[in-house]
């Protein structure tokens, strides 16, 4: 069996993809389902992996209406908590 990377690893990877982007969760969950021969990643859950990885520090949440995530960048890193 294949060594999966999880749905939060999967959504990291695509937002450091999208490097400089902020996008909601609906098109999170569409460009991570598009990589992923079939199956689909809801929007739900593409919204609580996104507000957990935020809150881990290892996603920015840009925008809380619409709600908007971007992968982390060393300048956001380097600023420390606001």
């Amino acid at each position: 069996m294949p060594d999966t990377p999880s749905l939060s690893r999967l959504v990291r990877d695509y937002l450091a993809q999208q490097s400089g982007q902020a996008l909601k969760p609906w098109q999170i969950a569409e460009g991570v389902s598009a990589r992923l021969d079939g199956r689909h990643v809801g929007v739900g859950a593409g919204t609580n992996i996104c507000l957990y990885e935020a809150a881990q520090g290892r996603l920015v949440r840009v925008d809380p209406a619409p709600m908007t995530f971007a992968h982390l960048t060393r300048a956001d890193s380097d600023a420390g908590p606001q």
